[in-house]
């Protein structure tokens, strides 16, 4: 017996070297297509890694919110004029930095000087900073800025640039400065900032030195620690690349800041904001991520029929919160934040939220509460609670109209009091076109329906969301024309009556 045994566990052995000899040959053969399997596979990744790292070089995709931006400096004295507020401090320097540039230039020039002078400024405990000097060394200083840098200062009002930590960073800038000798060049000039690259034809019209002192270095560094030729050190922004960047190449004030300190550049800061800014970096991101996964309509999606759990509401309320918070308490992104957040949530869900006529639903009855004194979450939403008694042909469960909705996004991340009806808003902003809509704009036509701006695409089409009727309900839309609609700006609105502080 032993003996079998014996034997037989010799031809396993044998069996199983056979084997293993059959699959080392068999793995040589498949390995070119294992190698090629793998190279696919990395230059997928590595593709996917450069996207990503392509997107979140924007500015406006890492705005962050900071509560400090003004409370640093209440109000700022300016050695020789006297004290005053923050943004007239800031209008009088970029005044005589380069008040005659365009529009968005002078924006990122504001929002330079404004990082340089709170950063720099002495602080005192009673919110009341001081500027000793305002000679070069410093910031320069006109007490008597152009309306239109006024307008440049109050459309950044709050924003700063931040370093890692969330401190106010100083945010230098000079005029031009090159890497070498100007007569050096061809057609093409450098400029130190970032090694940007200017047509000679255009630096020539603009530039603001002689050719002597663009011949000549001087002993100032620019940020590669490069002796610098030209007007200015080189280091932070260049007001002449700014201005090119601006009239040739379409760039707006965020891109700007972006290209001279954003995560690309030698500084990586982060723009940043106080809340309550009539612009695209507005005390956050502006939008949420999960966007690129939003529905057009509802397709695959069931009405809401039943009201939420309890811990479903507090998931959705912590939820709508975190998105608010990301774009800024208090302003446009944080209106648009709150819409979208409560479709998606839904959404994610398997749900739509039906719609239901009448902002404050005061035809309902058996119907505790009315939905115009609802934020967050309503505990009504998706019951059939009540009987519309004039329009008892809508759907039988509760939710909000169009104008109710848009109200709702307004009182959440307003922290106010707020319900209007459709046409109000007409009267209320600035009119703009569709391309320039920015998130928690509105496109209203009165008495008949109105809309919340989302995101803007950049190609002359926006992303809404709306209640849009009885047959729909709350739904995501694109919108390439604005047809019927006005187009309002309600970012002034937000500036002036949210809750900035929340």
């Amino acid at each position: 017996m032993d003996e079998r045994n014996n034997e037989s566990s010799k031809l396993q052995q044998k069996l199983k070297k056979m084997l293993i000899k059959k699959l080392i040959i068999s793995s040589i053969g498949l390995l070119p297509i294992f190698i090629m399997i793998f190279v696919v596979l990395m230059s997928t990744i590595i593709l996917v890694v450069i996207f990503n790292n392509d997107k979140e070089s924007d500015n406006n995709n890492n705005c962050v919110t900071i509560q400090t931006a003004n409370s640093v400096c209440n109000s700022i004295s300016v050695k020789g004029y006297g004290t005053m507020s923050v943004d007239d401090y800031v209008a009088g320097v970029v005044q005589n930095e380069f008040g005659g540039a365009p529009d968005e230039t002078l924006k990122s020039q504001a929002i330079a000087a404004r990082s340089y002078g709170l950063a720099g400024a002495t602080k005192s405990s009673n919110g009341n900073c001081s500027i000793g000097d305002t000679s070069e060394g410093f910031q320069t200083f006109n007490p008597n800025p152009s309306d239109r840098v006024k307008e440049a200062v109050k459309a950044t009002s709050g924003m700063v640039l931040v370093d890692g930590s969330g401190n106010i960073a100083r945010s230098e800038y000079s005029s031009n400065s090159l890497p070498a000798a100007y007569d050096s060049y061809g057609d093409t000039i450098t400029m130190s900032e970032r090694d940007l690259k200017i047509p000679r034809s255009w630096f020539s019209q603009y530039k603001t030195c002689s050719d002597t002192k663009l011949n000549t270095a001087t002993s100032k560094k620019d940020a590669f620690g490069r002796v610098v030729y030209g007007c200015g050190h080189g280091r932070g922004m260049g007001q002449i690349a700014a201005k090119y960047l601006d009239t040739e190449k379409k760039y707006t004030y965020d891109k700007i800041i972006d290209f001279f300190y954003g995560k690309d550049s030698v500084y990586k800061w982060s723009l940043a904001s106080s809340g309550g800014v009539s612009n695209t970096c507005s005390g956050g991101n502006g939008t949420l991520p999960e966007l690129v996964n939003y529905r057009l309509k509802h397709e695959g999606l069931n009405a809401l029929n039943r009201t939420l759990s309890d811990s479903e509401r507090k998931d959705l309320d912590s939820y709508i919160d975190s998105q608010i918070k990301k774009a800024g308490y208090g302003t446009g992104a944080g209106v648009a934040a709150a819409g979208q957040s409560l479709v998606y949530w839904l959404e994610q869900k398997g749900f739509y939220l039906q719609y239901r006529w009448g902002g404050g639903h005061s035809y309902f009855t058996n119907c505790e509460g009315d939905s115009s004194t609802f934020t967050f979450s309503n505990p009504y939403w998706g019951s059939s609670c009540g009987y519309d008694e004039k329009h008892s042909d809508r759907r039988p469960y509760f939710g909000m109209d169009c104008s109710g909705f848009v109200s709702w996004a307004t009182r959440t991340a307003c922290k106010t009091g707020f319900n209007q009806t459709s046409g109000y808003w007409s009267e209320t902003g600035k009119h703009i076109s569709l391309s320039e809509a920015q998130p928690g704009d509105i496109l209203d036509n009165p008495g008949s329906h109105v809309i919340l701006v989302i995101k803007n695409n950049g190609d002359g089409s926006i992303i809404t969301a709306e209640e849009s009727g009885s047959n729909n309900g709350l739904v995501f839309t694109t919108y390439s024309d604005a047809g019927v609609y006005t187009v309002v700006s309600m970012q002034d609105w937000y500036s002036n009556n949210c809750d900035v502080k929340g």
